[in-house]
């Protein structure tokens, strides 16, 4: 029963990391479009603070849904 525990506790912490870093390329990505976007059109300026502001939106919320599952994970190692 113990090693269901541990293997349980490992899949929440990788897929708590999986989740981070997919939120954290998320706005990276938004971000660097938003950026190229406005380099190569002088009119895309009204778009990057959407554009911004829905790339942090959806990579905090992918943040704030991946920190209970580490937590968890590293509650369950223990």
């Amino acid at each position: 029963m113990d090693t269901h525990v541990k293997v349980l506790a490992w899949l929440y912490i990788v897929f708590g990391v999986l989740g981070s870093l997919f939120g954290l390329g998320l706005m990276a990505l938004l971000s660097i479009i938003g950026v190229a976007g406005a380099a190569s059109d002088p009119d895309a300026w009204v778009a990057l603070p959407i554009l911004g502001m829905t790339g942090a939106a959806l990579g905090v919320f992918m943040l704030v849904l991946s920190l209970p599952g580490i937590v968890a994970g590293i509650g369950l190692l223990q």
